[in-house]
């Protein structure tokens, strides 16, 4: 934690909290920021940030359905959509998808 308030100012930590206080999702904040989804939270609850419930919407479902079924693992789809990889596996399990076997994705791509 002391390494992210050295590598953030003041000034960028009030940007964060102001920008996930008025809507922006962890996932977008963390690559913009360029630190990682927990080091986040944790700044964010060292500022006394109340996290809200992140559900994933109805056209990202969709999406993750696309692109798992073009052949991406969870994991890519989790990446590439922007919400954890429990997130997307059920979002396709709700939208009744047929899990393929673990590993049995396209490995064209090891972006994992």
């Amino acid at each position: 934690m002391r390494s992210l308030r050295r590598r953030l100012s003041a000034q960028m930590v009030e940007e964060l909290v102001a920008r996930y206080n008025s809507g922006a999702d962890t996932p977008a904040l963390s690559r913009e920021f360029g630190i990682s989804k927990t080091g986040l939270r944790q700044l964010l609850l060292a500022e006394g940030v109340v996290f809200r419930r992140q559900s994933i919407t109805a056209e990202e479902a969709e999406q993750a359905v696309r692109l798992y079924a073009s052949g991406l693992t969870i994991r890519q789809v989790a990446k590439q959509v922007g919400y954890p990889y429990e997130s997307i596996r059920r979002a396709l399990r709700e939208k009744g998808v047929a899990m393929r076997a673990a590993g049995r994705g396209n490995r064209a791509s090891s972006d994992e």
